[in-house]
């Protein structure tokens, strides 16, 4: 005999097509919905985001028109500070003003050694040089020496001060003094940016192809 499947009452099957829905919806729900909220809220978050680098960027473009004028600014007092600089062909002045700022505190200068300067990053046309100046006197002299190349001007500059006792025989004794500093010097020729080479006239034109060999027929 065949197995009779049992009747089922209008209830019973409502209830299982419910079930069914709900498996359904909760499917949905899990595998697309809650997937397309995901990928809405990484949307949303990359266009926050996307809004505040814009905010930045306009933020930064309406400062672009002060910021290129304070460079022009800056510019031209580099260009009056440069100008202001002794020429490089004048480097014999201004050891003759240390010189002359030694005499004038009292001290005795011993020699003055130049090197040149291994700075970096200065400004066209501007290069640096290091002046070693050797000399002797009471702390006062060399003192009033260190304050005289100190006010000698902006072009210049104290790195280092050195000082040595001989022999402490008295209560102010003869000194060996070294001061260190560098001085600023500009040479317009070397400011000025290269001119671009050009082929001499004397020099002679290539030379046009051989005819090839034989005549018509």
């Amino acid at each position: 005999m065949n197995a009779q499947l049992p009747k089922l009452k209008p209830r019973d099957v409502f209830f299982i097509v419910l079930g069914v829905c709900l498996i359904v919806l909760l499917m949905w729900y899990f595998t697309r919905f809650q997937a397309r909220q995901l990928s809405i809220q990484d949307l949303q978050s990359n266009l926050d985001l996307s809004s505040t680098q814009l905010s930045a960027l306009q933020e930064q473009q309406a400062k672009l028109p002060g910021l290129r004028a304070e460079v022009r600014a800056l510019e031209e007092k580099q260009a009056v500070f440069v100008r202001a600089l002794p020429s490089t062909v004048k480097m014999g002045q201004v050891i003759r003003d240390v010189q002359d700022s030694v005499g004038a505190a009292g001290g005795k200068l011993d020699g003055i050694a130049v090197q040149n300067g291994t700075e970096t990053n200065l400004p066209a046309g501007v290069q640096a040089v290091n002046l070693n100046v050797n000399l002797q006197g009471r702390f006062a002299p060399i003192f009033r020496t260190l304050r005289s190349i100190e006010t000698m001007g902006r072009f210049s500059k104290v790195t280092s001060v050195n000082m040595t006792l001989p022999a402490p025989n008295a209560s102010d004794p003869l000194l060996n003094g070294v001061i260190n500093m560098t001085v600023y010097t500009f040479d317009p020729a070397q400011a000025q940016p290269a001119a671009p080479t050009t082929p001499s006239a004397t020099e002679p034109a290539p030379a046009a192809p051989a005819a090839p060999a034989g005549g018509n027929s």
